[in-house]
């Protein structure tokens, strides 16, 4: 981080580029998610001079030339964009005229987070700094600001209601067809079948305790009583490290996934999306796809995480709490369907395919100003 600070204070001797914006994520190594559909954006108008570092490393382990750029950018930047708690930039005091803008991964509002969990384990200090220095935070719809407000420490102004710029290709029919097609011809076996996409939350309190209890779901012993019109794809958690010995065997039901970057192009094939406490039911809700929570440690998380709404009544689907429901429910084809709509409603205000033109609205705006 010194490093980092020493850079950053050579900055300061620079002015600000007032149209320079910078993406900086200590959460990828890719131009994904919010970033890329921004980026796309922008480049069509070559209004923002853009810079980023992409680095899902901590950052003492990061190379001195990333820490360079992160303090050099985050000196000269106007709007400095983040995709999650981004330590790197929250120990820095940037200029008055820098904007911070903190993109958050996850839609929604499901899981407690930041200062909403103060007093639990993992959660900050009320006098802590962190996330405190956002100058705006981009949420999905109107009801959910005020548990941004809170979670971030904030004022509730500075959270704006314009939706999330990644939940735009769900609108798009064009690349949706292109997807398809895609996977089905990198992914053969699931021509012809029902997916079914194992996407859980990780369990612990953050990237170095994450962890998902092998025990819970056997991949092998669920498929084998799943019929067989059914192929199943693994996608955990980026930061749960673990691996499935899936055999020959069974190499044309089970595709272990957890390594793609993205969650949301394998949505596109997806028949059953079975999870726990991920925000990745909001995305699924955008699409219709029937789903399962798959609960099996709920009193546990409410206790240790918490919600921000009642778990039992407003999740998406059916609720099941341990393996033999799971598979009940699958092979009944019980998914609990009637939930879908009125969450959908609840949680995204407009379902028009356009909030990435309001946030590039918004950053235009800021660099106007």
């Amino acid at each position: 981080m010194g490093f980092a600070k020493f850079f950053f204070l050579l900055g300061l001797l620079s002015p600000i580029r007032k149209n320079r914006v910078f993406f900086l994520s200590s959460r990828r190594n890719d131009m994904t998610g919010n970033f890329s559909f921004l980026y796309e954006k922008m480049k069509q108008e070559p209004v923002a001079d853009m810079k980023w570092v992409l680095e899902s490393r901590e950052i003492a382990a990061m190379p001195l030339s990333s820490m360079a750029k992160i303090g050099y950018y985050a000196a000269t930047s106007r709007v400095i964009l983040v995709d999650d708690y981004t330590p790197a930039i929250s120990r820095l005091k940037l200029r008055r005229n820098t904007k911070l803008i903190q993109l958050w991964h996850a839609c929604g509002a499901f899981k407690t987070f930041g200062f909403s969990r103060t007093g639990k384990q993992g959660g900050p200090k009320q006098n802590s700094l962190d996330h405190r220095d956002y100058d705006y935070a981009i949420v999905s719809s109107s009801e959910i600001r005020q548990f941004y407000a809170e979670g971030f420490g904030i004022a509730m102004e500075k959270v704006a209601a314009t939706g999330v710029p990644r939940t735009d290709v769900f609108f798009d029919e064009a690349y949706k067809t292109n997807i398809v097609e895609k996977l089905r011809q990198q992914y053969p076996v699931i021509k012809g079948k029902k997916v079914i996409l194992f996407a859980p939350t990780f369990r612990g309190y953050g990237k170095q305790s994450a962890d998902y209890p092998r025990s819970q779901f056997d991949p092998i012993e669920f498929m084998g009583q799943i019929p067989e019109e059914y192929v199943l794809i693994i996608k955990h958690h980026p930061f749960v490290t673990m691996e499935y010995e899936i055999g020959e065997q069974w190499k044309d039901r089970i595709l272990d996934l957890s390594g793609e970057s993205e969650i949301n192009d394998l949505l596109f094939i997806t028949d059953l999306l079975i999870t726990d406490y991920s925000s990745v039911v909001f995305e699924a809700a955008l699409l219709n796809i029937p789903m399962l929570m798959y609960a099996f440690d709920l009193r546990q998380y409410i206790a240790g995480r918490d919600f921000y709404y009642d778990y039992e009544f407003f999740v998406p689907g059916k609720i099941v709490e341990s393996f033999p429901e799971l598979v009940e429910a699958v092979c009944k084809e019980d998914f609990e369907e009637e939930k879908l709509a009125q969450f959908r409603t609840r949680f995204f205000d407009d379902l028009d395919g356009k909030s990435t033109e309001r946030v590039v609205k918004l950053i235009y705006g800021l660099i106007q100003s």
